[in-house]
């Protein structure tokens, strides 16, 4: 199972890699995230709902 996160960032036309740069994290540790594999912290949670513009819950929802 994979989060939201892969959804809204294709739907953006964003890489990994853009997504990564804008939090200040590497695309591994995202990579990470965005499959599920790895919470994010606090501080790049914040940052994924500033850069993606939407609740935390709504990004880290799973999907199948």
């Amino acid at each position: 199972m994979r989060t939201a996160l892969r959804r809204v960032r294709t739907l953006q036309g964003w890489s990994q890699a853009d997504v990564a740069k804008q939090l200040g994290i590497t695309v591994q540790a995202y990579s990470l995230i965005e499959t599920g594999k790895r919470d994010p912290s606090y501080e790049v949670l914040v940052a994924l709902e500033d850069v993606f513009h939407t609740s935390h819950r709504e990004l880290l929802r799973r999907e199948e």
